[in-house]
């Protein structure tokens, strides 16, 4: 872009491609001002981000536990 701005998704794109990864049809390319390897596989999506099934600990008990660890 004209502003210098770069697209997030284009730098995931291309570290994607940096370490051998899949890339997603859903990502655009990668910045064109660098020479990125072709992807190795190109998927058609990384399907929906699935929840963690382990709740957050409460901030009281993170804090407890950095207590006891010196950290506070």
């Amino acid at each position: 872009e004209a502003s210098g701005a770069m697209d997030p998704r284009e730098l995931t794109a291309g570290v994607l491609r940096l370490l051998g990864l899949p890339q997603s049809e859903e990502l655009p390319d990668p910045p064109s001002g660098c020479s990125w390897p072709a992807p190795p596989d190109v998927v058609a999506s990384y399907g929906p981000r699935e929840l963690s099934s382990v709740l957050p600990r409460s901030g009281d008990a993170y804090l407890k536990n950095l207590r006891s660890l010196g950290y506070l």
